[in-house]
């Protein structure tokens, strides 16, 4: 049985400039051409091998290495088969932390247009979470902090307002006295990757209230939080957390920027 390029491409949904492009690199050989025609046709071992190619090309085979596994061994296959699995692996956890970062953004957006976010100053508990220190204070000029961001994502190629929660560490006093200790990039929902060099919140009692809008000045919601912790009979520690909820990667309206402020208490 044999037949010809038309058909095969029609039976395999390849196109004939695909089955040509095969010929021409040794990858799939027609059986027999017509010296006169040029036609090409096929056997069934070129419909066999085709399959091969296909099935190896649907997974993530290049062609040259298709055509290597094809004369190779099982043992070369099953190394080629790890080293795809390992590939597989990073997309999917790569996917995953995209698909937490929609999730999130989309629930924050929800919360935002429906005012269900902590407009108002609450205490709440918050869970132990980790991170990863960006180098940068109230010193730092803003080439230095653009310069050491982008030496962080390309360390851990990964960028850091999509993977990570962008956060401001700050040291606070009971004044409200506040400066800026570094940039901290906190592991979004639970996810853990494996770089080095993890810094850990405290779990433990916040007092939390949003500050909505980037243009107005944040003193206003720290001082609104700290009277409300002191009503409450409650003293603060050395720390807050600057969440910056809805950030400029997300609207470039001012007004609907947000940051939700958290500070640990004792």
């Amino acid at each position: 049985m044999k037949i010809k390029i038309g058909e095969m491409s029609k039976l395999f949904n390849i196109s004939i400039h695909t089955l040509r492009y095969y010929d021409e690199i040794g990858l799939l050989k027609p059986s027999t051409v017509d010296k006169k025609t040029g036609y090409r046709y096929y056997d069934e071992y070129c419909l066999y091998r085709l399959t091969k190619i296909k099935a190896l090309k649907s997974i993530g085979v290049p062609l040259k290495k298709i055509q290597h596994l094809l004369q190779g061994t099982i043992e070369e296959v099953e190394d080629s088969f790890k080293l795809i699995r390992e590939e597989v692996n990073k997309k999917i956890n790569r996917l995953n932390q995209v698909a937490s970062y929609l999730d999130e953004q989309l629930m924050e957006m929800k919360q935002s247009r429906e005012g269900t976010c902590y407009i108002k100053p609450q205490i709440i508990e918050i869970p132990r979470r980790e991170g990863h220190i960006i180098d940068v204070n109230d010193n730092t000029s803003l080439l230095e902090i653009i310069r050491t961001i982008s030496e962080f994502e390309k360390k851990n190629d990964t960028n850091a307002d999509i993977f990570y929660i962008p956060t401001r560490l700050m040291q606070i006093n009971e004044k409200g006295v506040r400066s800026l200790r570094n940039y901290l990039a906190v592991k979004r929902n639970g996810l853990y990757y494996s770089y080095n060099d993890v810094y850990i919140l405290d779990e433990g009692m916040y007092g939390v209230i949003d500050h909505i809008g980037y243009d107005k000045p944040i003193e206003s919601s720290y001082k609104k939080l700290l009277e409300y912790i002191k009503d409450k009979g409650m003293k603060i520690k050395d720390t807050a957390i600057e969440v910056l909820v809805i950030n400029s990667c997300v609207t470039d309206n001012a007004e609907k920027r947000r940051t939700q402020i958290q500070i640990l208490l004792k």
